[in-house]
């Protein structure tokens, strides 16, 4: 199942996350909750030959801040598919703000090249595109965060990764997100930018595996959330697509649940696929 998810359309500039949030001020203490499920066809071109898939999320944060210089966080998640498999999703760690602007951020968390992609208990993690699933996930470590104004950040840590370590750097503006990283013991490097604007995003991915991926999401003006989409990715050893599909979808909410449906065709199978999308 886990295949169907790397190969979705991305949704994250057009689709809100759909967590539902609660707070409590007098245990300082915020909760978000996340449910989604997400299924669909695929009719193979050479055959018509049908099958069909679906993965089940349900998970949710916790944020407790004792001090206004402190705050842990934690977050779990798992999925279930029709292979009878189910994968967990964790974070865990703490937060210090030591003054204004800065942040240091330790434990089981998203590096700087985790940042450019979405929460696990989200929407748009859910539904992860190849390019974006490429990108390094969370890992052990610890990170240090520059923030003196809303539109700029800068970041920077070291982690953990399965008998290596990594270290990443990252910087942020109004609508552009860069983060780069090399491995101390492969010595090998990788990075990603992110674009978002009002009717277009992009990213464009390299990691070790010589790796590269394009993700473009197009919103079509003045038809109602109607988007193209673009995810393509090559090799740079023998220079051939390992990746690619392209198509088309739509979102839109009736009260408290949030909907997609589209359909695209993907080059790598051979085969038409059908989107269908709900989450709170």
């Amino acid at each position: 199942m886990k295949k169907y998810i790397m190969v979705a359309l991305s949704i994250i500039p057009m689709l809100s996350f759909g967590q539902i949030t609660l707070s409590d001020s007098a245990h300082h203490t915020v909760i978000t909750a996340y449910a989604g499920i997400l299924a669909g066809p695929k009719v193979l071109t050479r055959d018509a030959k049908t099958t069909a898939f679906y993965a089940l999320r349900v998970g949710g944060t916790i944020t407790y801040s004792p001090a206004k210089w402190l705050s842990v966080f934690g977050l779990g998640a798992g999925e279930t598919a029709q292979t009878d498999t189910t994968t967990p999703f964790a974070l865990f760690g703490i937060k210090v703000f030591p003054c204004k602007g800065i942040t240091v951020t330790m434990g089981k968390i998203a590096s700087p090249m985790t940042e450019l992609r979405p929460l696990p208990t989200t929407s748009g993690g859910q539904f992860e595109p190849w390019t974006l699933a490429q990108i390094p996930g969370s890992a052990l470590g610890g990170k240090i965060t520059f923030s003196p104004s809303k539109s700029f950040s800068i970041v920077g840590g070291g982690f953990y990764r399965g008998g290596n370590t990594s270290i990443e750097l990252g910087m942020g503006f109004s609508h552009v997100q860069i983060a780069g990283y090399y491995m101390n013991k492969t010595k090998i490097f990788g990075g990603a930018v992110q674009m978002s604007f009002r009717y277009l995003s992009t990213t464009i991915m390299y990691n070790g595996d010589q790796n590269a991926g394009m993700l473009n999401v197009i919103e079509i003006p003045k038809t109602h959330g109607l988007s193209l989409y673009s995810d393509v990715g090559f090799n740079a050893n023998n220079q051939k697509m390992i990746r690619g599909e392209w198509g088309l979808f739509t979102t839109f909410s009736i009260r408290y649940v949030k909907a997609l449906i589209g359909a695209g065709y993907c080059e790598e199978t051979k085969s038409v696929k059908g989107y269908v999308f709900m989450h709170i």
